[in-house]
Formats: C-alpha cells, structure tokens, sequence
C-alpha cells in the first residue's frame, strides 16, 4: 500500500494520488501553498511597480518645481531691474526739486535783502516827513548812546559757546562808548561822537553779515579801512578830538576784529558741521548700497534653505520604507543636508544682523501758522538728506511749511529721540496717541534740553515762518495763479 509523501500516511482507506505521491488532504495542502506563492509573488511585483512610480512621480514633481522656479527667478530679476529704473527715475526728479527749491531759496533772500531798504523809505516818510521831524530829532537826542547802539541778529547767537563770548564782547564794546561819551564836554563833539560810533556800528553790521567761510581776511580788511577812514574824517572835522579819537578807534578796532573772529567761528564751525555730514551722507550712501546687497543675499539663502528644506523633507519620506544599507545612506545624506542647512541659517542670521543699523537724524521742528507757538515736533529720519522730510512733512497736510530749528546726527538716533520723548513727555499735546511727537514747550527750554544732549548741535532760536506772516499782511488775494512764464518749474 502506497503512502503519502508528505505526511507519510497510508492504508487501505488512504488513498494517494499516483502522480504526486499526497493523499488528498496533503494534495489539498499543497495547492494552497502554491496558490499562496503565486499570490505573494504577485504582491511583491505591484509594490515594486508601485514604488517605481512614485519615485517617477517625485521625480516630474521636483523637476515642475524647478522649472517654476527657474521662471520665478526670472520674473523677480525683471522686477528688480524694473525698481532700479524706477529709483532712478525718482533720483531724477530729486534733483530737478532740489533745483527748484534753490531758485526759490535764492529769490526769498533776495526779498528779505530787499525788506530792509523798504522798511527805511516807510519810515523815512512817516517819522520824518510826513511826521515831526523835530520832535523825532527831540526823542533821539535825549537816548543815551547805549540805547543807540544796534543789535544785529547774527548766525554765531544760535550757538551757546560763540553766543557767550559775543555777548562778552559787545558788553566791552558798550562800555568802551560809554566811557568815551563822558570826554566830549560840547554838545557838537558829542553830537559827532555818537554820529560816528552808529556810523561805524552800522558798517561793522553790514561787514558780518557779508562775511563767509574762507573770506575772514576780507572782514578783518574791512574793518581796519571802516576804523582808519572814520577817524580820518573826524579828526580832519575837528583837530581838537583827533587824539581821543585816536585811542578810542585803536581800543574800538581790536573789539570789532574779535567780533569778527567770533561771528566767523559760526561759518568754520557749520563748514566744519557740512563736512562731517558730507562723510556722514557718503558713509549712509554705502551702507544703503550695502543694505540692498544684503536683502539681494538674503533672498538668495532664503532659495537656498527652502531647496535644503525640501531635500530634508524628501529625504525623511525616504528612510520611512528604506531598510539597512539604503537606510543608513539616507541617514548620511540627511546629517550633510541638515549640516548645510544649519550653515544657511547662520548665514541669514548674520545678514539680518547686519540690517538693522541705528544711525539717523532727529530733527526738531516748528510751525507758528499751523500749530501756534511754542509748539515743536521732535522726530528722527534715517534718510540721507533730512531736509526731504521735513519737506514732506510740510507738503499737502499743512497749509505752511516747517521751520528748522535743529538737526541732530546721531550713530542711535532712535536712542536720542527717545531721550528727548521722554524729557517731553508731560509736554506732549496729543497725550492719547503717544506717536503724535508735538510737544508744547518754551523755545528756551527745548534749546536748553538739546544743548545737554549735544552742545555741539547748532540750535535756531528765530523761526522764520515767512508764507505765515506774508499771508497776515496781504489783503487781497488774486482768484487765479499767475500765469506761468516757463521760466521756472510749476509749484504743485
């Protein structure tokens, strides 16, 4: 009798199948193995073929990616150069606007080296002829000569040192009259005195106001002429006085050559200010250029950690399915790729970094005809040419322009502006929006405040105001511009 070959089974009951050697539940057995195996092999072939296309689909999808990446790149270079024509274009136009407000700048000092002579002729007219001259001649005669004596308003009072030692000087000066008024016992040597010390205040006042950077030997000349030619008129008007005279304008002389000297300190001191600045907008001109070579690095890390990222990314999708040998290669490759990473974001650190620099100006500023009196702005820019902000400012929002008092150059300026904010602070006018930076304050005490933070900064007291005070005197305003002669840029 046979038995099976597999489970070694026979009998007479047991039957087995001749050409396998299996009883019929081996048999049974056996076909489901195989049936089994085909199955696995049949598995094995779909998840390889399932496999192959994924990574086929990695494949196209990383190489759209790079194509749509290609041509971003492309239309960002577009864009950028189209920005670069345009800051052109807009540094165009800054000059044209420079150049138009200098022709204006030129023609209001020319109206205000005009306003004085119109200022005579009205008083000429008023005081002395349509009025009482005699009376006039009374009111004058009976001032003493300190009360005659003018007071110029020169640019070297803007500055607290300079200030002091001129008014040192001019208290000198004073005296020097006074004590040589009391020698003339007649009324006419009197009377010619005090003709020729206003005669002579008068000259040494038109001297300072000509003078200017790199010109101190033409004051100095100036004075020396305007003291040798009074004294020679006077004493050939009256022999009598000439050695008084002569000892007065010897004494008289070396006053006005310090007043000279120290009005022409204010010139070399803002020379001194231009230059600095000068080095300072070429320093801020650089950084700015160096700023835009930054952000145009920045952006090319940025491309750099995204590609990383992504290669990180496909990497860990990778060592999910990967075993042994091809697992331990990715996870190579996966510790290189973080490594470059771990370089790309120093690298943009460092650039960010670099980025946030502090150096500014802050400016102090007013406005009588928008806001009133005693009321300041005090703000910081980080533009190269302050002026332009202070322009805009006054542009469209307000119907005068702004009055400079003080402009501050500082290497932290947000730390200097928010020094003074917070000495202003109880001073604020809007003390709800605390980025309202108008400050209601005596001009003596926010000179004061300014000078203990930087005694080197030039401070003006004045404020023009010019459109404000013409618009209070003019009455009748025409109802159309004037038409336009080509000759100068339309004002928008």
């Amino acid at each position: 009798m046979a038995k099976c070959i597999r489970c070694g089974k026979g009998g007479l009951f047991k039957k087995v199948d001749r050409a396998t050697g299996l009883c019929s539940s081996c048999l049974l057995i056996q076909q489901q193995e195989d049936k089994l195996k085909s199955i696995n092999a049949e598995l094995n072939s779909k998840e390889k073929m399932l496999l192959e296309a994924r990574e086929s689909a990695k494949t196209e999808a990383f190489r759209q990616i790079e194509s749509e990446y290609q041509q971003y790149t492309v239309q960002m270079d577009s864009l950028k150069r189209a920005v670069l024509d345009a800051e052109a274009k807009r540094d165009s136009l800054s000059l044209q606007n420079q150049d138009a407000e200098n022709r204006l700048s030129a023609a209001i000092r020319k109206n205000e080296k005009l306003k004085p002579l119109a200022r005579s002729i009205q008083t000429a007219y008023s005081e002395w002829i349509a009025g009482d001259s005699a009376a006039a001649a009374q009111r004058i005669e009976s001032l003493n000569l300190e009360d005659l004596l003018p007071e110029p308003d020169l640019n070297c009072l803007t500055m607290k040192t300079l200030k002091a030692r001129y008014k040192a000087l001019r208290k000198q000066i004073v005296e020097l009259c006074n004590a040589h008024e009391k020698r003339y016992t007649t009324k006419t040597n009197a009377a010619l005195y005090k003709l020729m010390v206003l005669a002579m205040e008068a000259e040494l006042e038109n001297v300072l106001y000509k003078l200017q950077f790199g010109r101190l030997e033409l004051g100095i000349d100036a004075v020396k002429r305007l003291t040798a030619r009074y004294y020679a008129i006077a004493a050939d008007g009256n022999q009598n006085i000439a050695p008084t005279l002569k000892s007065f304008i010897g004494q008289i002389e070396s006053l006005y050559l310090d007043v000279v000297a120290t009005e022409y300190e204010y010139y070399v001191q803002r020379e001194r200010a231009r230059e600095e600045q000068k080095a300072i907008r070429e320093q801020m001109r650089q950084e700015a250029e160096e700023r835009k070579q930054l952000e145009r690095e920045k952006k090319k890390v940025e491309a750099e950690e995204r590609k990383y990222q992504q290669e990180i990314d496909r990497l860990r999708l990778e060592m999910e399915s990967a075993k042994n040998e091809e697992l331990e290669s990715l996870r190579k490759r996966l510790e290189d790729v973080t490594a470059l990473m771990a370089q790309v974001e120093q690298k943009k650190t460092e650039i960010i970094n670099l980025q946030n620099g502090k150096a500014g100006t802050v400016y102090i500023i007013s406005n009588i005809g928008s806001f009133g009196e005693d009321v300041f702005k005090v703000g910081m820019t980080r533009r190269l040419e302050p002026e332009d902000r202070v322009n805009e400012l006054g542009s469209a929002s307000v119907p005068f322009p702004f009055d400079v008092h003080s402009f501050i150059f500082s290497e932290d300026a947000p730390a200097l502006e928010a020094a003074l904010h917070h000495e202003l602070n109880d001073h604020r006018v809007n003390k709800v929006n605390l980025r309202k930076e108008f400050f209601r304050i005596s001009i003596e005490e926010l000179q004061q405040m300014v000078e203990r933070h930087d005694p080197t900064a030039a401070f003006r007291v004045t404020a023009l105001a010019e459109q404000y005070r013409q618009s209070l005197s003019i009455t009748d305003v025409p109802d159309e511009l004037p038409v336009d002669t080509g000759d100068e840029d339309d004002e928008e």
